[in-house]
């Protein structure tokens, strides 16, 4: 009967645990509805349509500030959020609890020193398909797909990195959030396709002034979703 009583309360208590737990969630596009990513999406007023057949991006550097001040430094390494042609539209990362803070910030693609470290393991080993050579580095952003108003074949692919200045090309995002909850934000790529260097370069595959002004188009598609 104790061994019975110690399971459930065991039980009770891992649940509890999971559910304090606090993420930033990134949503694809702007519906939050568990679409297959292979489904064509419609994007505009004018019948345009999108299929995202990959998307990678690494999250690192989250620090927690209060006031705009660090308050504490994320330990954990670059994360790489994955979506593939059969997934749903979320991908989440965890945060840490029992902290008192009012925003955070945090950066698309990693730090130069990756880059020039040889070769690493978990989300940072080149068999993810985000590593080009020691001279370029990783890549932070590749998404791959079909857009209705692309010229000639309708596919674009965009492979943007960089380390190296100029053309450096993480990206840095602030968000208010106190952690109540989860943190949601959209990936509108939508907002992504309006952008002219994206419309007129439909495959970047290293690094430059399209790779970098591309990069800043991605982040500035990702913003804070309504409550």
């Amino acid at each position: 009967m104790r061994f019975f009583f110690l399971l459930i309360f065991g039980f009770i208590s891992f649940n509890s645990e999971a559910e304090n737990k606090h993420h930033i969630v990134f949503h694809l596009q702007h519906l939050n509805l568990d679409i297959p990513l292979a489904q064509m999406i419609h994007v505009s007023n004018s019948n345009d349509s999108l299929r995202v057949d990959r998307l990678k991006f690494y999250v690192s550097n989250i620090e927690y500030l209060v006031n705009d001040s660090v308050s504490i430094k994320s330990n954990k390494g670059p994360q790489l959020l994955t979506w593939q042609k059969t997934d749903v539209q979320n991908a989440k990362i965890e945060l840490l609890d029992s902290l008192q803070y009012t925003s955070i910030r945090f950066r698309i693609g990693i730090d130069s020193i990756y880059s020039v470290s040889g070769a690493l393991d978990g989300d940072l080993d080149p068999s993810n398909g985000m590593y080009w050579t020691w001279q370029s580095g990783y890549i932070n952003v590749k998404l791959e797909g079909f857009y209705s108003a692309l010229q000639g074949l309708h596919a674009f692919e965009f492979h943007l990195g960089a380390y190296r200045f100029p053309y450096a090309g993480s990206q840095t995002l602030v968000f208010p959030f106190n952690g109540t909850g989860d943190l949601h934000l959209c990936i509108d790529l939508g907002q992504f396709f309006k952008t002219q260097t994206v419309i007129k370069n439909p495959k970047i595959m290293s690094p430059g002034q399209n790779a970098l002004e591309i990069s800043n188009a991605f982040s500035h598609s990702i913003y804070l979703m309504n409550p």
